[in-house]
């Protein structure tokens, strides 16, 4: 073998050797030239990327962190998630609950907190008597006063002793009423 048969150089990429044609050729080919000059990009990008991540401030819990992407500005999928239920559920839950809070029954008249926007009774029962027409008397028909909620929804009367009252006139009346059946028959007959 002589002198001229070895090649002038050899490839920064590959290692080939080959001859070279003009003075600052570096590769063998065009196709070690493009991967040198990618693998050159990706690690200046991932030298870049690196200094970007590295020590970052969680905006949720305030810890520091290395982030995996340059968009991450949560440690993990927690504070991810326990932000996003702060910026989205928690005021739109919050509007809604003091929109649904302190309703009045409309069978029974006691206050309570809706869990549907859709609910005016405060329990299936005072639904179904909202839907067959009965609904709730609110003062005692004896003395005038506020009827209690832990009474029956059906009550008239405010206590025991006004429902005696009331059972008392009621009968009463009706005592009266047979009473002048009784004698308008016996009037009637003679």
């Amino acid at each position: 073998m002589r002198l001229e048969d070895f090649p002038d150089e050899t490839c920064a990429w590959c290692g080939a050797g080959y001859e070279s044609r003009h003075p600052n050729q570096k590769y063998c080919c065009y196709e070690c030239r493009r991967q040198s000059v990618a693998a050159f990009m990706k690690a200046v990008w991932h030298d870049q990327h690196r200094r970007d991540c590295q020590g970052r401030t969680c905006k949720q819990c305030g810890k520091t962190f290395d982030a995996g992407t340059r968009q991450q500005v949560y440690c993990g999928q927690r504070c991810a998630g326990d932000a996003w239920i702060d910026k989205h559920l928690v005021p739109n839950r919050r509007k809604r609950m003091a929109a649904r809070a302190g309703r009045v029954c409309q069978s029974c008249g006691a206050t309570f907190d809706a869990r549907r926007d859709s609910q005016v009774c405060c329990s299936k029962r005072c639904s179904e008597r909202l839907r067959l027409g009965r609904t709730r008397t609110l003062n005692c028909v004896e003395c005038g006063a506020a009827i209690p909620t832990s009474r029956r929804v059906d009550a008239t009367t405010c206590s025991i002793r006004c429902q005696k009252r009331n059972w008392n006139a009621k009968n009463r009346e009706k005592e009266r009423q047979r009473a002048r059946r009784r004698y308008a028959a016996r009037r009637d007959g003679r």
